[in-house]
C-alpha cells in the first residue's frame, strides 16, 4: 500500500499566500476571477424585478379599464332609460 504524502510544494496564486488566502482572506471558489460581482448581479436582479412588476401593473390598470367599459356598454344596453322608468313611477 503506498501513502502519499502532502507537498509543501502546492503552486500560489497570483499574489496570494502558500496557505491558499490573499491578503488574509480564503479565495471564493472563483467568484474573484468573475467579470460580474455579487452586488452587480444581485442589483440587476433587482431592477429586472422592478421592472416586472411595474409593467403587470400597467397591464392591469388596462385590463380594469377594459372590463369596466364593457361593464358600462352591457348596464346601459339592458337598461338605457332604467333611470328614466323608475322616476316615471313615482
Amino acid at each position: 500500500m503506498t501513502v502519499f504524502k502532502h507537498s509543501k510544494n502546492l503552486p500560489v496564486p497570483p499574489g496570494g499566500r502558500p496557505d491558499g488566502t490573499v491578503s488574509g482572506r480564503m479565495l471564493d471558489s472563483g467568484l474573484m476571477n468573475s467579470p460580474f460581482s455579487r452586488e452587480s448581479t444581485l442589483s440587476s436582479l433587482v431592477a429586472l424585478v422592478a421592472v416586472m412588476v411595474l409593467t403587470l401593473v400597467w397591464l392591469q390598470y388596462r385590463w380594469l379599464g377594459q372590463v369596466s367599459e364593457a361593464e358600462r356598454d352591457r348596464m346601459q344596453r339592458m337598461h338605457p332609460h332604467g333611470s328614466r322608468s323608475v322616476q316615471h313611477r313615482f
